[in-house]
């Protein structure tokens, strides 16, 4: 019985001994966190469309509207957005070898074969656009028929340059860049890199940038890393010390 209990006494030990040096071992660490959110759209085009015969003063017309729906729930990666082009040769036949030429309208603007007819962004809601058919009154009787197929495609949005000057100089930034993304971007070719928040490094000499016409009393005196650079506007800046 003895044994036993000093048998039974040395693994309560060891377990104990166990667990401190496991817990003096522990010096911390780092976890990921991260989830995956698909691209995810749908684009509905009606399969068919017919002209209505339409009289203006004597002048008789077919035309009718045509509606593109992108449903609800548009998920783009950012800078992204969906495009629509159309390809046709705008020329109606009959079975009897009539033809009858028409237009296509979007946006006030007559469309070539290729051209982009609507333009869909990341959106929860519902997206339409609506293009517009038209042809003149024909010569003849019959069924006339054309084939529009549409091209659905996804596009980097296009990038938008502004310019702004620090000091004397001029220099580029994308639309709605903050100071932190351009100091860090290619657009920097002034040697300027950011100490903390709002003091910045350039040319032999530590500066803060500010707002042209500002005083040290206005709000907006200091340019911080989180502000949006403005179009068109003049920078200046502050010298702090010698580099």
């Amino acid at each position: 019985m003895k044994k036993l209990f000093a048998l039974i006494l040395t693994v309560c030990l060891l377990a104990s001994m166990s667990v401190t040096a496991f817990a003096a071992n522990t010096t911390g660490g780092s976890t990921e966190v991260s989830f995956n959110v698909d691209p995810t759209y749908t684009v509905t085009i009606p399969a068919t469309v017919e002209l209505q015969k339409i009289e203006d003063n004597g002048t008789v017309t077919y035309e009718n509207d045509y509606t593109l729906t992108a449903q609800a729930g548009v998920r783009l990666k950012k800078g992204e957005y969906i495009e629509v082009t159309v390809a046709s040769e705008f020329k109606m036949t009959t079975a009897e070898g009539a033809t009858l030429d028409y237009t296509i309208t979007a946006e006030n603007a007559t469309i070539a074969t290729g051209g982009v007819v609507a333009e869909f962004a990341t959106d929860k809601a519902e997206q339409t656009a609506t293009i517009h058919i038209a042809a003149n009154d024909p010569d003849y009787a019959g069924e006339y028929k054309d084939t529009v197929t549409f091209t659905i495609a996804v596009k980097d949005a296009p990038v938008t340059t502004i310019n702004f000057t620090i000091g004397e100089d001029t220099y580029q930034a994308e639309e709605g860049m903050t100071w932190a993304q351009w100091i860090e971007s290619a657009y920097n070719n002034g040697g300027f890199y950011s100490a903390n928040e709002s003091v910045y490094w350039g040319e032999g000499f530590w500066f803060i940038l500010c707002n042209y016409g500002k005083t040290p009393s206005d709000d907006d005196y200091y340019v911080n890393a989180a502000d949006v650079i403005q179009a068109n506007t003049d920078y200046v800046r502050v010298e702090l010390s010698e580099g």
